[in-house]
């Protein structure tokens, strides 16, 4: 998935599904120091992590995630959404 093919769908996904985007592009060393993963998909602007307006709108936003190639994951206080592992365009 291209960069730009991802940065549509977060755009699709925040005026759809009333989201907030609150961590995009990170550096490594921002990343380090808030305990993101090595190798971080927010560091290829690749990855996001969003939090709904409103909650009842999560299972449609997880629906439209896997029918458009995003892999996400719930977390406490947001959700994280990335390309699907595999090859960088």
């Amino acid at each position: 998935m291209r960069i730009s093919e991802f940065l549509y769908l977060v755009l699709v996904i925040c005026f759809k599904f009333d989201c907030s985007v609150t961590s995009w592009i990170r550096t490594k060393k921002h990343n380090r120091n808030i305990g993101g993963k090595k190798g971080s998909l927010h560091t290829l602007g690749l990855a996001v992590d969003i939090v709904l307006d409103n909650p009842d709108k999560r299972e449609d936003l997880l629906e439209f995630c896997h029918e458009n190639g995003l892999h996400y994951y719930i977390e406490p206080d947001h959700i994280h959404i990335q390309k699907r592992p595999g090859k960088v365009n």
